[in-house]
Parts: structure tokens; sequence; C-alpha cells
């Protein structure tokens, strides 16, 4: 790795110093990996990691085919038809995102219980026989997660079919191919690496997920992770397992990239393809089949949240409730508003110090999103108790402080690639100028840059704040004492069967899931 003398040396250490600080928790994780094992960790081995690894493999197994489905077939009927109340379903094809996997979980498992929405629909279309369907089960879990994750390969697929693609899908169409031909032998090819990319954010986050897996009472990696933690105290093993998590992390790594090969697509620009009207018994056969993939996702969910919210308005006027509104905005808004600083800064400093050695740097504190929220939680919590041993006081571990900076760790990734593509489309010369007429690089950031990246550092913050305000296993793992956020009190509720009282804080969090998801949705709109 090539070091040059940077040309502003402050502004080179203070990134290098971040990009340190934030990888600290991960690099201090493989140090204890090498740690000896203890006998809690003989009997985990034993008797329960066989589970974990076979319920973790099956679950992604079966849930990851099944929203790629989902995903790329919905993607394909948006992009290449042009149907009835269109605008109305492009929205509701990425609603689900504002439905956590553990919020998902929860609402499913009402859906189709006793007394629930489908076998009451059954009842009345007279098969009264189905008095619940039991989807707590492994294949119901791997139903739940494809339900709420195949927005993350519809939009990447929908956005390529939509972009350079367009134009050699339509040339192929007026060649006299048939739309099955089009869709299996060119658009599934050209757009492999958008699947590749979709897939590994679903895995991303089914290997994050604690609440939805601990509801269904499926054993997983991240259930054993808080096992270990929290039944049976043992850290070193809660370590151990978060070494075998991120092997599992790995090896999709290395699969997408196998799936991805050297496949990629440049073509110039062309508009959108013109859409085909609906017209066959099989295509509006399709589309009315792929309806129903919101309607699972979202709609039903809310027809069962609502009510139930209704029912237990008065709670928003307790305590907790103001307790959890505060708290929850609170670790929103400083973990966003943190994120967007650190990356923003960093990727100045990159921006003004053309340094190899730095570009490194800035990648490392990138790499926290590839990491389970577990896993990490894991990392700070062992790492802010080993500080507070060390200064003598209980002061960093369980605080909000060490709250923030877990969400730096988990979501920097977010802010730093959303400001870096905005970014670069500002010209280097830009700052260049600047420095030409003497101001020194804190003022052409505040006077040059900071005015021009206004809507850049706007959409990284929503993008955060959203994230954020969905996490659950680094707030529960992390959190103090009497500490409640809109997630960790829905999952709590949830928890003790208090499905109905689950609903209001559960609400809530989707409200403010809207406002980012709606915003997605028209900037893809719009290209």
């Amino acid at each position: 790795m090539a070091f040059a003398r940077p040309v502003y040396p402050r502004w080179f250490w203070l990134a290098v110093g971040l990009s340190v600080v934030i990888s600290s928790p991960l690099l201090f994780l493989i140090y204890r990996l090498v740690s000896p094992a203890g006998e809690k960790w003989k009997m985990i081995s034993e008797n329960l990691l066989g589970d974990y690894i076979l319920n973790t493999t099956g679950v992604l197994g079966i849930a990851l085919p099944v929203a790629a489905a989902m995903g790329i077939s919905s993607a394909w009927v948006m992009a290449f038809y042009d149907l009835r109340g269109r605008r109305w379903m492009e929205i509701l094809f990425v609603l689900p995102l504002t439905i956590p996997a553990y919020l998902m979980a929860i609402c499913q498992s009402q859906i189709y219980g006793y007394g629930g929405i489908v076998p009451s629909a059954l009842g009345i279309l007279g098969i009264n026989d189905v008095k619940s369907v039991d989807i707590m089960t492994l294949p119901g879990l791997a139903f739940v997660y494809a339900l709420a994750l195949y927005p993350y390969i519809y939009i990447p697929v929908r956005l390529a079919l939509r972009g350079n693609l367009s134009g050699i899908l339509e040339a192929s169409r007026s060649l006299g191919s048939s739309s099955s031909k089009v869709f299996f032998r060119i658009a599934l090819p050209l757009c492999r690496p958008a699947i590749a990319a979709g897939l590994l954010l679903a895995s991303m986050e089914i290997l994050n997920d604690y609440g939805a897996a601990k509801y269904f009472g499926i054993n997983t990696f991240s259930t054993g992770i808080f096992t270990s933690w929290f039944s049976l105290k043992d850290l070193p093993s809660a370590i151990r397992l978060s070494g075998f998590l991120l092997l599992f992390v790995g090896l999709i790594f290395l699969g997408e990239r196998l799936v991805r090969g050297r496949a990629s697509f440049a073509g110039s620009p062309m508009r959108p393809a013109t859409r085909k009207t609906a017209q066959t018994k099989t295509v509006a056969f399709t589309i009315s089949l792929l309806i129903i993939m919101p309607g699972l996702g979202f709609i039903l969910p809310m027809i069962q949240l609502i009510p139930d919210a209704i029912k237990n308005i008065s709670f928003i006027a307790e305590n907790d409730f103001l307790d959890m509104a505060r708290n929850s905005f609170f670790l929103a808004v400083s973990g966003s508003t943190a994120i967007v600083i650190a990356a923003y800064g960093i990727l100045f400093a990159k921006r003004i110090n053309t340094s190899p050695s730095l570009q490194v740097f800035a990648g490392i504190s990138a790499l926290g999103y590839a990491v389970p929220g577990a896993v990490l939680a894991v990392a700070i919590g062992y790492y802010s108790n080993q500080l507070d041993n060390f200064i003598g006081i209980h002061f960093i571990a369980a605080s909000a402080g060490t709250i923030v900076f877990a969400y730096m760790v988990r979501f920097m990734a977010i802010g730093y690639n959303t400001i870096d593509s905005g970014m670069e489309g500002i010209q280097r010369r830009t700052e260049m100028a600047s420095f030409s007429l003497g101001q020194s690089p804190l003022k052409t950031l505040r006077r040059v840059n900071l005015p021009i990246s206004g809507n850049i550092l706007g959409g990284a913050f929503i993008l955060c704040f959203i994230d954020i305000v969905k996490e659950l296993p680094l707030t529960y793992i992390l959190r103090p004492f009497n500490f409640n956020t809109f997630a960790t009190k829905a999952f709590d509720y949830a928890s003790d069967e208090m499905l109905a009282k689950a609903s209001v804080p559960a609400l809530f969090i989707i409200l403010l899931s809207l406002v980012p998801v709606v915003f997605l949705e028209r900037k893809m709109r719009t290209r």
C-alpha cells in the first residue's frame, strides 16, 4: 500500500482516526476469537451448534429463492407492462420495506392464527374446517422473511430493467421474440449483477434478524448469540458464535461474487422501453398473483395493526409511550447526525488528499453493514465493558452514547455510500478553485461544499434515520436498564403475548418508515 505525504495532513489523520475508531469493534472481535473456550462452549457446540447451522442454512435456502422469485417477477411486470393503477402498484410493491421482519412475524402469526384474517376469510368462502394455519415453523419463518425482504431484489432489478437495459430488451421484442424468451434469455442474464446485489442485502437482513426467529422459536445464530450472552452469561461463547456467523457472511459474499462473476453491462442512456398492455389471460393472471405480495406483506398487516392500535390508543397518553418516543427520536437523530458528519468528513478528506492509503482506511470504515447487528453488539458490549473496567467507572457500557456509536459502526456504509455517490457529481475543481483563492479546507467545506451538498446530506440522513428506527438487535443488547424504543417495546410486548398492545409502537415504526420509502419510490420513478 503506497503511502504518500498528505497534502492536508490534519484532514488526513482526522479521516484515518475516524476510520480506525469506527472499525475498532470489528478488530477487537477478531482478536477475541482466539481466546480459550470455556465449559459452556463445549455444551453449546455439542448440543446447539448443529441446530444453529441447519436452521440458519434452511431459512436462507428457502427465503432467498422465494424472495428472488417475487422481486424479479414483480420488477419485470412493472417495468414492461402498462397496467391500470400502475403508479399505485409501484408504491405498493415497496411498502413492505416499512415493516421490519420481527413486526412482520408478529403480524403474520396473528393473520393466520385462530380467529385471524385468513381463517375468517376462508370461513366466509364456506371453508369452515380451517380454524388456523400454523406458520410458526421454519418454512413459515422463511415465508415471513421473503414477504419482508423481496423489495431488496425488486428495487435493483427494476432500476436495471428501466435503465440502459431497456433499449436492448425492446429491440429483442421488436425482432419477434416472445416475452418469455426475452425474460429468460436476455433479461435474467443482464440483470444478474442486480439480482446478486439484492440477494446479498436480503441475506444480511436475515442474518441480522433476531426478533422474528426468536418469536417463531427457531434457533439461529442470532438467537444463539443472545442466549449465550443473556441466559448463559457467557460472553466468550457469544463471541465464538459471532465468529461462525461472520463465516456465514463471508460465504455469502463469496457466493455473491461467484454469481455476479465478471458480469456487467454498460450501454448508452436510452429512454425506458415502451410498456406493453397486459391483454393476455396469462399476463393478467400473473399480475393478479403478484398483487397478493404487497397485500400479504403490507395491507393485511396494516389491517391487523390499525384496529388493535385504535383500541389501545390510550397507551399514547402514558409515560412509557412518551419515553419510547423520546428515546427513539433521540437515538435516530443522534445516530443519523453522527453518521452523516463522520462520513462527510472522511469523504471530504479523501477528496482533498488523493492518497491510496486513505482510500483503504475510508473503505474499512464502511465494512460494518456487512456484519449482523448481534455480532456488533457482542463486540461493542464486550469492548465497552473492558473500557469501564480499565477506567474503574461504569460509564461507557449500557449507555445511549454506546448505542449511537454502535449505529455508526453498523450503518456507516449507508451514509458513506449515499454521500459518496452524490459527491461524484461535484467536480473536484470546485475545491481547487477555493484553495487557489487562499481559502483553508475548513472554510472551503463550510462555504463551498456544504451549501451544494444539502440534498445529498438530507438523503443520507433520512436513509440512516429509518434504519435506526427499525433496528432491534443492537438496541436490545446495548440499551441501559429500563430504556426502551418503539422497536424494543413492540418486541417485548409481543414476547409477553400482549400483541394488541404491541400494535401501537409497531404502527409508529411503520408510519415513520413511510416517508423515506415513498421518497425512494419517487426517485426510482423519475429514472
